[in-house]
């Protein structure tokens, strides 16, 4: 599964056909949303504290999460994170794997 996300909104701005197939959701319910909504709740904090991290240009602590399917079941995923950055070394997107 892939997707990338804006690191200034945490708006998802593409996706791969495998998210889409493994979490249940279609691209228009994806493109635009936020992180949060493919989350569980329960995942809030750490969340946060990689938003907080990718806004300030560190690499996040956290890679594993429990994302929410569609049909609300939950699975594990371990993130790797690539940084998009711009000229001036700022992160515009992350690409998360």
């Amino acid at each position: 599964m892939c997707l990338s996300s804006e690191a200034s909104t945490g708006r998802i701005a593409s996706c791969n056909q495998t998210l889409l197939e493994t979490l249940g959701y279609s691209e228009e319910e994806v493109l635009g949303a936020s992180l949060y909504d493919l989350y569980h709740p329960s995942q809030k904090e750490k969340v946060d504290n990689n938003l907080w991290s990718i806004a300030n240009d560190k690499r996040p602590a956290n890679t594993e999460f429990l994302v929410s399917k569609k049909n609300g079941e939950t699975i594990e995923v371990t993130l790797k994170l690539n940084f998009v950055k711009d000229e001036n070394g700022k992160t515009l997107y992350t690409n998360a794997v």
